[in-house]
């Protein structure tokens, strides 16, 4: 819940950003995204977003990913940097080489909202 509560704090820091949210139905921490997604106005979720149309644009800056190969391709294609919270061990491969590139930083499910704004 700690990557989740930081997007929140972070929204409310700044409300002139928005963010979005995309995180499948049936994971175990949507309903909490839902009900405090609700809180702000600059937060949007969904269960799936376009990636490629969104990194498109000049207004993604900031992608945190699970660090699936394709979802990483196209972040890096659009210069879009990632953020990276694997959770398999392909995703782990995908995160220390984004890291040994000095491409991306890694967010822990251990770590606290403090820790993760300032990687963001």
């Amino acid at each position: 819940m700690a990557i989740i509560d930081s997007i929140i704090l972070s929204s409310e820091q700044d409300p002139q950003v928005g963010y979005i949210f995309a995180l499948s139905s049936k994971h175990s921490s949507y309903g909490y995204l839902v009900s405090a997604a609700n809180k702000v106005n600059n937060l949007k979720y969904t269960s799936w977003a376009p990636q490629k149309e969104l990194f498109s644009t000049d207004k993604v800056k900031l992608f945190i990913t699970h660090c699936g190969a394709n979802s990483v391709i196209e972040a890096n294609y659009f210069g879009v940097k990632p953020l990276g919270s694997p959770i398999t061990d392909e995703q782990y491969s995908v995160m220390t080489r984004l890291k040994n590139m000095g491409l991306s930083k890694q967010i822990k499910l251990t770590d606290d909202s403090q820790t993760i704004l300032k990687l963001v």
